[in-house]
């Protein structure tokens, strides 16, 4: 029986106490928080000094939110995700990441192979922690995983098809400010595959160019000709039509790079599956038309009138934001801030002073001293609230403010461009914070 330590004890953390104790190990959970409610028996570290003393345990597990700079040992360290992709028998894995987009084309890869009636796992940071199905999945099962730069800081294999979407600057309150980390974290998606792996890669970002450079994996660009792509209004696969973007409910531009992304992971899986071009294409363009998007993403909220209200709570950074505000050519209202991930705004800010058609921002949480110094440096010339108070105070009345500052028509968009952690659990209690008070107007 060896003796494990599960640093952290939150949705990776837990998953991992089961794994671990169905092999008769013998466990102990380190957190930070003293007043954790714990399985009955078990041991236990908490508190400020949870991180001391281990070198007395055979093997450690790190959660995401344990930064591996946060502690020293010699005893050998994994994850839940480290652990999944060494031991399970999938037929093929199929791993995102990326700085935005990830979690929509993770799904969307899944609802294609579920499509073709192909049995799929669906896990990693889109919701479910992999060991939660390891012991379902068989040789003849897909696996589709999102994989966030906590997960992929300290493994030590890479997926079978490794899709690496667009790197821009993000975290870098967890890298220390260094962008060269976080993007060498990103390429230990591909850096342990072989010549048998492939890689999915964006097609212009240098950052992603370098680390496909240096991968030992077949490498395939998305939004390129000789793979998925988009020609005149349509999506391709090199010269075959698959259907118009006009059939697909994925708002922006930007959402075309992650289904061309979906499209090239997915190919050569389904040809191998249906043996078909044709029932390929068929397969492919069905799940495109199908998709309805995950929660949080640019998603509809309702309509009032002629004010539409969008919610995009997942876009925590400058990039996600400008693509939002992007895909909507007509009146705006933006709702922005939040946590500091030591981003700068400046760029954002002369997206946003250069479109006239936003005619108010809403600054919430603790970047609003930061956003509204880079807005005003821009020459932004609309509306510019700044909105304090708890976090159901803030969003109805950055609701309120959003709303009324449209003449009847637009869009009401929450698009913060900053963490969440401030003033809500994450990004997904802003999300519904968020419809909670559009339903109140």
């Amino acid at each position: 029986m060896s003796k494990v330590a599960i640093l952290g004890f939150g949705i990776e953390g837990k998953s991992a106490y089961l794994y671990f104790k169905s092999l008769d190990h013998e466990i102990t959970i380190c957190d930070n928080n003293e007043d954790l409610e714990l399985p009955a028996g078990v041991n236990s570290q908490l508190g400020a000094n949870y991180l001391d003393n281990l070198d007395k345990f055979d093997l450690i597990i790190r959660s995401p939110g344990v930064l591996p700079y946060s502690f020293e040992t010699k005893t050998e360290v994994t994850t839940v995700m480290n652990e999944f992709l060494a031991r399970a028998r999938a037929k093929k894995i199929i791993g995102v990441t990326g700085s935005k987009g990830k979690g929509t084309t993770t799904a969307l890869i899944d609802e294609i192979l579920k499509t073709a009636d192909l049995s799929t796992f669906l896990g990693g940071n889109i919701g479910t922690p992999p060991l939660d199905f390891i012991n379902q999945v068989t040789v003849d099962d897909y696996v589709v995983l999102e994989m966030s730069n906590l997960q992929l800081w300290d493994i030590k294999h890479s997926p079978d098809i490794a899709v690496l979407l667009m790197i821009t600057a993000d975290h870098m309150d967890w890298h220390r400010g260094n962008m060269d980390e976080y993007v060498a974290i990103k390429g230990n998606i591909t850096k342990f595959q072989d010549s048998n792996g492939l890689l999915i890669h964006h097609p212009s970002n240098e950052y992603v160019l370098n680390i496909a450079r240096s991968s030992k994996a077949r490498a395939r660009k998305f939004l390129d000709v000789q793979s998925a792509w988009v020609d005149k209004g349509m999506i391709m696969y090199q010269t075959k039509a698959i259907c118009s973007r006009d059939e697909i409910n994925l708002i922006g531009d930007h959402n075309l790079e992650n289904v061309c992304a979906a499209i090239a992971a997915s190919w050569d899986i389904l040809m191998d599956e249906l043996g078909d071009e044709t029932k390929t294409i068929a397969v492919l363009k069905e799940a495109l038309k199908s998709y309805q998007g995950l929660p949080h993403r640019l998603e509809l909220i309702t309509q009032k009138g002629e004010i539409r209200f969008y919610d995009d709570s997942i876009g925590t950074t400058p990039e996600a934001t400008i693509a939002a505000i992007r895909a909507f050519n007509e009146d705006k209202a933006l709702i922005m801030g939040g946590s500091d991930k030591g981003t700068d705004f400046d760029e954002l800010a002369k997206v946003i002073a250069a479109d006239k058609q936003i005619k108010s921002i809403s600054l919430i949480g603790s970047t609003t001293t930061k956003i509204k110094k880079s807005l005003l440096a821009a020459s932004y010339s609309g509306e510019l609230h700044e909105v304090a108070g708890n976090a159901n105070e803030v969003m109805l009345k950055a609701v309120y403010l959003a709303n009324s500052s449209l003449a009847g028509k637009g869009v009401v968009l929450l698009a913060p461009a900053c963490a969440s952690f401030d003033l809500f659990k994450d990004y997904q209690a802003r999300g519904e914070e968020f419809k909670n008070a559009v339903a109140s107007i």
